[in-house]
């Protein structure tokens, strides 16, 4: 279980995190949703360790991990995507993947091209499993930065994958996709990349929340409002008022 308890967070004056404290349980898909502005992004890079707390305090599994780097969250098998997308867009697909199992270990160039030219090696073998995982088994020899929005998008997701992930933390997912592409990806993240992992959506497509989630936290102005099954907190009136204002 991940953990928040108290979290504060100002930028200057700024204060985007006001005492906020949730509790993200193991094993399921949970959904973290507000208006812009609202403190999701700040959350999740504290969970990742890229901001650290003001106050408060983070728990991982009952462990204190308040003042751990980014590195040290990972290794502890916690990762995530990004809204803007992160990939190595002149290397190929399975490259891509490759470099992000090695990229924790003593890292070599040449050693690098060894085991991408070496179809016996290891780690090839696992690449190309993760893609058939993202049913992108067809494009592995393809530069990433050919790809469309929805594969590049995909590729980040095997590139976290490929770090045999504990929990993953997804900033939009789906941003810039068709309703049809969005169902194709919540489909692969509830059957492929969801099962047997703790995971946290941030998303302001309601469709992919309402086929992946299974609880549902909602903040606004830094604190949360709600938390809860989704079918009973979208209709609470602080979340319908936090959307669509007063009636």
């Amino acid at each position: 279980m991940f953990e928040l308890i108290k979290i504060c967070k100002s930028f200057g004056n700024l204060r985007v995190l006001k005492s906020i404290s949730i509790k993200i349980k193991s094993g399921i898909v949970t959904g973290l949703i507000g208006p812009n502005g609202s403190g999701k992004t700040s959350l999740v890079n504290i969970m990742s360790g890229i901001y650290p707390i003001d106050s408060g305090q983070i728990l991982l599994d009952g462990n204190d991990i308040s003042g751990a780097k980014s590195y040290q969250i990972s290794r502890l098998g916690v990762f995530r995507t990004f809204q803007h997308i992160r990939i190595f867009e002149r290397m190929t697909v399975i490259e891509n993947i490759i470099s992000a199992m090695i990229s924790h270990e003593s890292f070599s160039f040449y050693g690098f091209l060894a085991q991408v030219r070496n179809p016996e090696d290891p780690k090839v073998n696992i690449a190309q499993n993760i893609l058939e995982i993202m049913e992108m088994e067809n494009d592995s020899n393809l530069f990433a930065g050919d790809l469309s929005l929805p594969k590049r998008r995909r590729l980040e997701i095997a590139r976290v994958l490929a770090r045999d992930p504990k929990v993953i933390l997804f900033d939009e997912p789906a941003g810039g996709m068709t309703p049809k592409e969005t169902e194709s990806l919540a489909h692969l993240i509830n059957k492929n990349v969801a099962p047997g992992r703790t995971c946290l959506v941030i998303e302001h497509k309601m469709d992919l929340i309402a086929k992946v989630c299974e609880e549902l936290c909602v903040i606004n102005h830094g604190e949360k409002i709600a938390q809860g099954d989704p079918s009973v907190v979208f209709n609470q009136p602080e979340v319908i008022e936090a959307y669509l204002g007063k009636v």
